[in-house]
């Protein structure tokens, strides 16, 4: 059930309870006395009619004892239109008053708005601030983090040059051996066959003409036959002697053709060698270059990462200013 409004008889009641206790009445006395309720709109316009009756019925009293009858009715006319115009006249300012007083009030209701608005808008920008400050220190964490790893990076990557550098001169310096070694050998035993050829050609000579003289002494000492006999016994073991150093000279021969051989398989190792240290170069060379790759990335990352630094701390530095 709804809250009865206030009526003009309990506004004059109450100012005439104001005036009763010896005060002035006023729309704050009258409102008080009626136990701070209804409207200042209200209280105000009954208040205003109040005090325009109380001021009529004095005068028309004071008026109607002086004057005669026959006037009474034309003054109590006049007077009546006075108070309607009075009336009239103090409802437009009554009216003009409220729409002052709400004009007041919704000016007080839009500043609180605007107020809560800002406030929120405030709050929001706080916020926003303590986000873009968070993701700052994120961002100068990943930074921090990013160039511990290059400069670790870097390291392993000045490491790795010169690993593959000590590799690359460590392989030189063996091939050379290798191949000063492998020249050595190859000279030695081009010697040997020399030698053991040009030994094998007087050889050869030396048994022909032997063989000539042999041939020669048995034309001449066949008429011998004992002699020859014992002499064709004698050739026969010196041909045997002969032949075994012949044998002797053909075994050192096949020692040279087995060293030529074992020759031949230390050059195919050593090829091998070669291109197993062109395959470790090469892999090498491929880790130097995906670890420069990786490098380039981590720069591009770092880059981006101050990008988006610099852009965070001018947003940081565009909300402070609008906060100023």
């Amino acid at each position: 059930m709804g809250r009865r409004g206030v009526s003009f008889e309990d506004v004059a009641r109450a100012a005439e309870g104001v005036l009763a206790s010896g005060d002035n009445p006023t729309v704050a006395r009258i409102r008080t006395e009626l136990g701070d309720t209804g409207s200042n709109y209200t209280i105000s316009k009954y208040f205003g009619e109040w005090k325009q009756g109380l001021l009529t019925k004095n005068l028309r009293t004071e008026i109607g004892e002086r004057l005669p009858s026959q006037l009474q009715s034309f003054v109590e006319n006049f007077w009546t239109k006075l108070r309607e115009e009075a009336l009239v006249k103090n409802q437009e300012q009554q009216e003009q008053s409220q729409k002052t007083l709400q004009s007041a009030v919704d000016e007080k209701e839009a500043l609180k708005l605007a107020l809560e608005n800002k406030k929120e808008a405030f709050d929001k920008l706080a916020i926003e601030n303590n986000h873009l400050q968070a993701n700052h220190a994120l961002a100068q964490n990943e930074l921090i983090k990013e160039r511990q790893q290059r400069a670790v990076l870097e390291e392993r990557i000045k490491s790795s040059e010169a690993r593959s550098l000590s590799l690359v001169s460590e392989t030189k310096t063996t091939i050379d051996e290798m191949k000063r070694a492998h020249e050595e050998r190859v000279s030695d035993l081009k010697e040997q066959l020399k030698t053991a050829l040009q030994e094998l050609n007087e050889y050869k000579s030396t048994l022909e003409n032997q063989r000539h003289q042999f041939i020669v002494q048995i034309d001449h000492s066949r008429t011998a036959k004992e002699k020859a006999e014992n002499q064709s016994v004698k050739l026969q073991a010196e041909l045997k002697q002969r032949t075994a150093s012949l044998e002797e000279k053909n075994e050192q021969h096949r020692s040279v053709m087995v060293d030529l051989k074992i020759l031949k398989q230390l050059n195919a190792e050593l090829e091998r060698v070669r291109e197993d240290l062109g395959k470790q170069v090469s892999g090498l060379s491929l880790e130097l270059k995906a670890s420069r790759e990786l490098l380039l990335a981590k720069d591009e990352l770092i880059a981006e990462l101050k990008q988006r630094f610099l852009r965070a701390e001018k947003q940081s530095n565009q909300k402070k200013d609008k906060k100023g």
